[in-house]
């Protein structure tokens, strides 16, 4: 025989990491969703790219990089197979409102009463208190060609049409000041005037979520130096090691980034190209305020929580699809009137709530109304947009969410007298009935944790094909006692995908604004209405009446749909 080859040396023990090719990498995601996306190849992850991810990463923040496992299930029969082309609609540019109704509230609001209802008794009520709304006032609606019934009222109408104990559940989320404008060290040399340098090192950052921290208002609350985000970087870069300053003229504060992995390319029609990045967050060694004021002269910017420090440098996240720059009035509009400073952290508002006042939400209690809280944190997954020709080839976003069991025993309560229950916002939907299916796939065997898991796209709908699922008492009562045991609080993440043929277990309605014809959130209200036909008629009656869509636009009370 030849020469024997040498032994290999052994291989040295590998650092488990979180991937590179996560969620975003595949699919970035993008805030606003009416154009297409153009697909490029994902930038190949450089050796110092992994390296720089060696940090420790919450469960969240792996989450969010990482791709769903293979082993996942597939949708079930019937579900994967629908044609997404069904809940698109023809949406006039002029409809899309760039500024909200002045003053807060006067919005308008369509209601919808299906034909068949889940809760014939909701609807007979509500049904009663629009009539009695049209006949004092005078108002449009009519039936629509599936036998159901849409109604043109005032938002200010609200509280006459909902019922006594009828169950109201908000989105206390606060949007914080995501956006900052900031200068690429290094970019622009030699490209001609200091203008034109100035505006070629010019780039924008959208802080997404934090992978320091597994919750953003934790993240938000701490101090910067240190901290590594996820962002959207509207910069063609290729590899890791970019440094950017965040410094706007007469600011107080400054911040610097280092770009420590490029995640995936960030593609928006009619927008600047950039990336989705990994960039930590430091402050300038003379970093100092400018102009002490009472939030800063007692406290160094080393000390700083983010969000303050983000207040000052920072602006107000809108849609790109609004097509202006953020004022300081939006500070206030793009914000409920609920929204708590603890539960900071989402990077888009939960519109639904925007028209709520405070003297509305007094009248309501009046009239006997309940209402509860919970809170996710709207990313901008929430607007990826569905351009897969069926629902098979749409990947769902995961989204953190935490709910309290003192609203959990006041939900228990209103399932126990039959009261309805009804969110206001998809995001409030998603969060109620992603808990019933993890209270379900947890009852056989309870833990007290404060940590409900993961619920995944396609979960629910395998649950309920597998075993009888629990009533909506037993689930709360099981979630109510959970959350006890685990101090309080319940935390969990969703990628539920609410489509036609979903079996609602928590919601009797929902408050929600009209959403874009490409996105999830059609999805979601089709499956409430009954199917995309009967959204669509909805939608083409809110058209054909010029409501205002989208963020800033009209609201809607829809019943569900038996």
């Amino acid at each position: 025989g030849g020469a024997r080859r040498p032994a290999r040396p052994p291989r040295r023990p590998q650092r488990r990491r979180a991937s590179l090719r996560g969620r975003g990498a595949a699919h970035a995601p993008r805030l606003h969703h009416l154009h297409r996306r153009r697909h490029r190849p994902r930038p190949r992850a450089r050796r110092r790219d992994r390296a720089a991810l060696r940090a420790p990463f919450c469960a969240a923040a792996a989450l969010s990089l990482r791709k769903s496992p293979r082993t996942s299930p597939p949708p079930p029969p019937g579900i994967g197979e629908l044609s997404t082309e069904r809940f698109r609609y023809a949406l006039p540019a002029s409809l899309i409102a760039s500024h909200p109704a002045e003053p807060r509230g006067s919005s308008r609001l369509l209601l919808h009463v299906p034909a068949r209802a889940a809760a014939p008794r909701l609807a007979d009520e509500v049904r009663g208190g629009a009539e009695r709304r049209v006949a004092g006032r005078g108002g449009g609606g009519g039936l629509l060609p599936s036998g159901g019934c849409a109604v043109d009222l005032a938002f200010a109408d609200l509280p006459a049409l909902l019922p006594r104990g009828a169950h109201l559940v908000f989105n206390q989320s606060r949007v914080f000041a995501a956006r900052v404008h900031a200068s690429l060290l290094g970019a622009g040399a030699g490209r001609g005037t200091p203008a034109e340098e100035a505006a070629a090192r010019a780039v924008e950052v959208l802080f997404l979520a934090p992978l320091s921290h597994a919750d953003p208002s934790g993240a938000l609350s701490s101090p910067a130096p240190g901290q590594l985000w996820r962002a959207m970087v509207r910069a063609p870069l290729e590899v890791s090691g970019a440094r950017l300053t965040v410094a706007p003229p007469g600011a107080a504060a400054s911040l610097d980034l280092e770009v420590e992995a490029v995640l995936a390319p960030w593609i928006e029609q009619g927008e600047r190209d950039g990336v989705e990045a990994a960039v930590r967050l430091s402050l300038p060694p003379d970093s100092h305020p400018a102009t002490p004021s009472p939030p800063l002269s007692s406290l160094p910017l080393s000390s700083l929580p983010l969000s303050s420090l983000l207040g000052l440098l920072g602006e107000t996240p809108l849609p790109p699809y609004l097509q202006r720059e953020a004022t300081p009035q939006d500070e206030e509009s793009y914000q409920t009137v609920y929204a708590q400073s603890e539960q900071t952290g989402s990077v888009a508002a939960p519109t639904a709530g925007l028209h709520f006042t405070e003297p509305l939400l007094e009248e309501l209690r009046a009239r006997g109304v309940c209402s509860s809280s919970l809170t996710l944190h709207v990313g901008a997954g929430t607007f990826k947009p569905v351009t897969a020709p069926t629902l098979a080839g749409h990947d769902m976003h995961a989204e953190p969410f935490s709910i309290s069991a003192d609203a959990l025993g006041a939900l228990a309560l209103s399932a126990a007298e039959g009261r309805p229950i009804v969110p206001v916002g998809t995001t409030s939907v998603r969060v109620l009935e992603s808990a019933y299916w993890l209270a379900a796939r947890a009852a056989p065997d309870p833990k007290p944790s404060g940590d409900l898991g993961r619920l995944g796209q396609w979960d629910a709908y395998n649950l309920s094909a597998a075993a009888p699922p629990p009533s909506r008492l037993e689930a709360l009562t099981t979630l109510h006692g959970l959350a006890e045991a685990a101090g309080g609080r319940l935390y969990g993440a969703t990628s539920l995908c609410i489509a036609p043929g979903y079996r609602f277990a928590l919601c009797d309605g929902m408050v929600t604004n009209f959403h874009a014809p490409d996105s999830t959130l059609m999805l979601l209200v089709s499956a409430l209405l009954g199917g995309a036909d009967n959204a669509r008629e909805v939608y083409e009656h809110a058209v054909r009446r010029e409501y205002r869509f989208l963020s800033y636009g009209d609201s809607s009370l829809l019943l569900r749909a038996r």
